[in-house]
């Protein structure tokens, strides 16, 4: 009989602890979900396409230029490369410029 008694709540606590793990494991499957949902392709999609739309229509203009007329496409191309690389020189220098005007 001792043995039936103690058994009683040690079932007790082993159903109260499985009851916990179970609970947790959901909790982290919730928060799991939560942390990967920006990953997620159609969401990935959803926050980059905005952004990519014009530098993709700029490129498919530039591609299209280059395939029916490459005579004037490689001029106009080295001259938006090097622009762009002046420009991006240049951003950071105007940034940290712009941040020690503000204080």
């Amino acid at each position: 009989m001792k043995h039936a008694t103690a058994s009683g709540p040690r079932a007790l606590r082993r159903e109260a602890l499985i009851t916990e793990c179970a609970l947790q494991r959901l909790s982290l499957a919730a928060e799991a979900k939560n942390l990967l949902l920006p990953l997620a392709p159609r969401n990935l999609r959803a926050q980059l396409g905005p952004r990519l739309k014009i530098p993709l229509m700029i490129a498919g203009g530039a591609l299209g230029l280059a395939v029916t007329r490459p005579k004037r496409a490689v001029p106009l191309l080295l001259s938006a490369a090097s622009a762009w690389k002046s420009v991006n020189t240049v951003v950071p220098l105007l940034r940290r410029l712009s941040g020690r005007l503000k204080k």
